[in-house]
């Protein structure tokens, strides 16, 4: 039978020195108790930590495939800062949320209606427009005011182009500062319900003579030269180049040279008189800038000069003011009519008398 031994209780083995290596470094008890809770602590705050990164970086995996997904959602839609004013971009609101065009990129600035836009980033026409419309809300003056501006065409072939216009009036920024059309760029046709207005108020003109005083020299001249002129028949010669001489319509006036050359044969300047005008004639010039386009067609700019004939000369236009050419020609027909009068009143006189004498 074997003899059992009790184990002794309540020592004390704090002080005792061991050593957790089996080598020559030794320590108490209680040091190495100290150092293994130390480590189980630092042990679990190593947990704790490896846990906590664990989630930021799962966090940080999940919000970047977020913004993956709203990038791919955004498809072609996507615009970056860089294309901003720039080919195949868009324009941008300045400080003043006004629109921005991009600078001319070829020389000329294009603003597009009815266009559409190519997978390749070039444009063509759309065949289903058929009308453009640029609508102007204006309110805060009135109770609400919207002008409308209308393009619209027809015809079949070679298309007609119409333009309309709602508003009130379409004038001039500064009075008598602009023209409507040029010498050489004049409208074909100006189609008025009414009659032209033109200025005529006396505070607006100073007066240096009357056609109808006999001693305004100058005036009794251009009178009697204009009104010694013929009226000529004609045909434009744009109305022949576009429907032929059998076509094109017979027009009655003046020959602007010819009234050229009787005021001058008067005595006078020609150049002085507003009823007659000598303007230069420019010439629009396509230049090619040697730069292509994205579809690959030549990039042009468009130079205006002044036109010269063959041995470098200016070319002029010359045109009439009709209107005050028919005054000139109304206060010499007035002249002619009184003078015919009194003639004929000296000789309805001289008649009664010689009748009255033969009677007696």
């Amino acid at each position: 039978m074997a003899t059992t031994y009790g184990a002794p209780t309540n020592l004390d083995l704090s002080a005792c020195s061991v050593t957790a290596t089996g080598g020559t470094t030794s320590q108490t008890l209680a040091d190495m108790g100290k150092a293994v809770e130390d480590n189980a602590t630092a042990v679990a705050s190593a947990q704790s930590a490896a846990t906590s990164a664990a989630d930021t970086a799962s966090s940080a995996v999940t919000a970047a495939q977020a913004a993956t997904n709203a990038i791919n959602d955004l498809g072609n839609t996507y615009i970056p800062q860089t294309a901003y004013m720039k080919p195949g971009g868009t324009v941008k609101l300045d400080q003043n949320a006004q629109f921005t065009f991009p600078p001319a990129w070829s020389a000329n600035q294009w603003i597009n209606f009815g266009y559409i836009l190519n997978s390749d980033g070039t444009t063509s026409q759309d065949p289903n427009c058929g009308e453009i419309i640029m609508q102007y809300s204006i309110s805060g003056r009135t109770s609400g005011t919207i002008l409308n501006e209308v393009v619209w065409g027809t015809g079949v072939g070679s298309a007609i182009i119409y333009k309309s216009f709602s508003g009130t009036a379409f004038h001039s920024g500064v009075d008598g500062a602009s023209n409507l059309g040029m010498a050489d760029h004049a409208w074909g046709n100006i189609y008025s319900k009414t009659a032209v207005q033109v200025t005529s108020d006396i505070n607006q003109k100073t007066v240096i003579g009357s056609l109808g005083d006999t001693s305004y020299a100058d005036g009794q001249k251009l009178a009697d030269a204009l009104f010694g002129l013929d009226t000529t028949m004609f045909q434009l010669n744009a109305s022949i180049a576009e429907k032929g001489a059998a076509n094109a319509r017979l027009h009655a006036g003046f020959i602007a040279q010819t009234v050229q050359a009787a005021i001058t044969n008067a005595g006078l300047d020609p150049a002085k008189y507003a009823l007659w005008t000598n303007s230069p004639v420019y010439e629009t010039t396509e230049v090619d800038t040697g730069k292509k386009d994205s579809s690959g067609n030549p990039i042009t700019t468009r130079t205006v000069a002044l036109k010269k004939d063959a041995q470098g000369n200016q070319v002029y236009t010359q045109m009439l003011r009709y209107e005050q050419i028919l005054c000139v020609l109304f206060e010499a027909a007035k002249a002619k009519i009184t003078a015919q009068e009194s003639a004929l009143s000296a000789l309805t006189a001289r008649v009664a008398a010689l009748e009255a004498k033969a009677g007696a």
